[in-house]
């Protein structure tokens, strides 16, 4: 994994390796001893992995789908349906399958989706699942090519394809209802950014493991999407790679961007996500969510960073200023990291997007040639002398991790513990349904599930028993739900309810701190509920209430820098302003488990480091 240096003076956005390099998973940090609840937690984790019983099945018989193939006369199907007809009755109901599997555990939804779209696409000649000739030529100058062209050009569809169709599903929803037809390109990527950033939290790298002997997974976007909760430390950008995502679905290219300047002392730093808009590329820092403005108070590109000299002294810190100077942009290595996700490469995707209907729309593939070009075009024009193009390496591994690593799996199941929907030796726990329909845009259920079992004496299950859940089972659900609700109100713009419900995230969390407990890591909401609170504080006129919430101690996520930079900007505003009232103390027990004597957190140079899962910073070609 990548994070920052371990020297007292590296800045958060520089990008650096684990000390005694990669690891093969085959070592583990030492144990650490729980602070409390180890049963329980040894209950939990088992209960992730119990079988796969079902409490709904869905019919996966010869004839619960309909056939693509031509009848006997070769002009339709059964019942005079053209094979287009056909065809999108079938993909309809695919899309549907896969859009309700989270909340069907133990059906067979994706099986059942898989067998469909072999069926579906049968009768394809095999030059429609053929690599495009300019990415074919492309991957033979790549000494590491981001997937084999024989994988990619194959013809049989499997669950990581229907698994990509689920996460693009999501995608397009959240881009869909955020963006409009009437805004400009930027005004849509502001608003993606805006939310992003509100939306999605971040947390210190190495917090979110439960297992003393497992290190952290990276995540892919949209588990990030579902904890709400993302790891921005050089260039492991989980927060990063969603607004890439993101932006995927509105036809845009991005990659993340680093900086390897030529003096040796540096080291590869972080400058943000690149989106190209009209051939330019603009500039989004995801790790600090602060909008870098040009003196004009429009968006920075990358071309205003290599023209203004003074325009990347807006990363600077007071303790740390950004290692990057403007001449590091010409004289320096600048590399541009693509999505290297398989799916967006495979052709069988190119197929299935131009059949969608318009109200399934989601893009689905991106030829990689086209992308590789755009993005080098775009560079250049940015006024760069040798731009370098290249695959992260990160998104590809963390595909092959979860195929391949059960270590890596049973890590990638601990964060996600909350929102399993069944398990077999606890209560169905009700997170991800009301989870999905926030994402998902239906804020008003979304709302109302959360308040069912938000502070709830009792909880229905879908057998329609109604049981208790343990104290601190509960405890963790109440917070969930509390932060999620004033999410669900400022996405809707109710700022007064969003405002009382992360109020009300405070009271219930104690300070954040690392610890490998289940009970313990959703306390790092108390840090992004106090930078919500900021942003609502300001938007109402309370400027001394935002500058000292702008300003929380003990926040350890780059999150604060770009806080500390909104603060710093109120306070040129009026020097003389009073400053606001501290906030309370925060709680010292949470469930009934004193914290009041907890040691106080690490700084980010260190927090614990688990081994790194291979090396998301190397490129995979030029």
């Amino acid at each position: 994994m990548i994070h920052s240096s371990t020297c007292p003076s590296s800045h958060p956005l520089q990008v650096g390796r684990e000390e005694g390099g990669p690891s093969k998973h085959q070592g583990f940090p030492s144990s650490r001893r729980r602070v409390y609840l180890v049963l329980m937690l040894a209950g939990l984790i088992l209960a992730a992995d119990a079988g796969c019983g079902s409490r709904k099945e869905i019919s996966s018989s010869p004839g619960g789908m309909p056939s693509a193939r031509r009848d006997r006369n070769g002009d339709g199907i059964g019942g005079g349906l053209t094979i287009a007809d056909q065809r999108a009755v079938i993909l309809k109901s695919v899309i549907e399958l896969i859009r309700t599997a989270p909340e069907n555990p133990g059906a067979r939804n994706f099986a059942i989706a898989v067998d469909s779209l072999n069926q579906c696409f049968i009768d394809e000649p095999d030059g429609r699942y053929r690599v495009d000739e300019a990415t074919r030529a492309l991957f033979q100058t790549l000494s590491n090519p981001p997937a084999a062209l024989t994988e990619l050009e194959s013809r049989q569809w499997v669950e990581l394809d229907a698994r990509h169709v689920e996460d693009c599903l999501l995608y397009s929803r959240i881009t869909r209802r955020l963006t409009r037809d009437d805004r400009s390109t930027l005004e849509n990527l502001e608003r993606l950014f805006d939310w992003t950033i509100t939306q999605v939290a971040l947390a210190p790298a190495n917090w979110l493991t439960l297992d003393p002997r497992l290190p952290q997974a990276q995540a892919r976007p949209y588990d990030v999407l579902i904890r709400g909760l993302a790891v921005e430390r050089g260039l492991w950008a989980e927060r990063s790679w969603l607004f890439m995502a993101l932006c995927r679905q509105l036809n845009l290219d991005a990659a993340l961007v680093t900086v390897d300047p030529p003096d040796e002392q540096v080291g590869e730093t972080l400058l943000g996500v690149a989106v190209v808009v009209d051939g330019e590329m603009v500039m989004f820092n995801l790790s600090t969510g602060f909008p870098l403005r040009d003196a004009q108070g429009q968006r920075a590109t990358l071309a205003a960073m290599v023209r203004d000299p003074d325009l990347l002294r807006g990363y600077d810190l007071p303790e740390s200023p950004f290692p990057v100077q403007p001449a590091d942009l010409v004289q320096g290595k600048v590399t541009f990291y693509l999505d290297s996700s398989r799916g967006y490469m495979c052709p069988k995707m190119k197929l299935l997007q131009e059949l969608l209907s318009a109200d399934l729309r989601m893009i689905l593939h991106r030829e990689p040639s086209a992308q590789f070009d755009a993005i080098f075009k775009a560079a250049s024009a940015a006024g760069l002398n040798h731009p370098q193009v290249a695959f992260w390496d990160m998104p590809r591994q963390i595909e092959q991790l979860l195929l391949t690593s059960p270590q890596f799996v049973a890590s990638t199941k601990d964060f996600l513990l909350f929102f399993n929907a069944r398990l077999e030796l606890t209560p169905e726990m009700p997170l991800l349904a009301a989870r999905l329909a926030q994402l998902r845009g239906d804020l008003g259920q979304a709302k109302t599930k959360y308040v069912n079992f938000r502070f709830a004496d009792r909880i229905e299950q879908r057998d329609g028993n109604v049981i208790q859940l343990p104290r601190e089972l509960q405890a963790v659900l109440d917070l969930y739900a509390t932060y999620f609700l004033g999410l669900c109100h400022l996405e809707a713009g109710n700022f007064e309810n969003a405002r009382r419900m992360f109020e009300q995230t405070l009271t219930l969390s104690p300070e954040p701190r690392r610890d490998l407990s289940v009970f313990v890591y959703p306390h790092v909401f108390r840090w992004s509920a106090l930078s919500n609170l900021a942003r609502l504080e300001e938007r109402a006129g309370q400027i001394a209430e935002a500058i000292r919430d702008y300003t929380r101690p003990n926040d350890l996520t780059p999150q604060k820098i770009g806080d500390q930079q909104r603060a710093t900007q109120l306070v040129f505003d009026d020097p003389m302003r009073p400053l606001a009232p501290p906030r309370p103390p925060a709680p010292t027990s949470f469930a009934g488990v004193s914290f009041e004597n907890a040691p106080p957190p690490p700084s980010p140079n260190t927090a614990p480091a688990s081994p790194a899962l291979g090396s998301p910073a190397s490129p995979s070609g030029g």
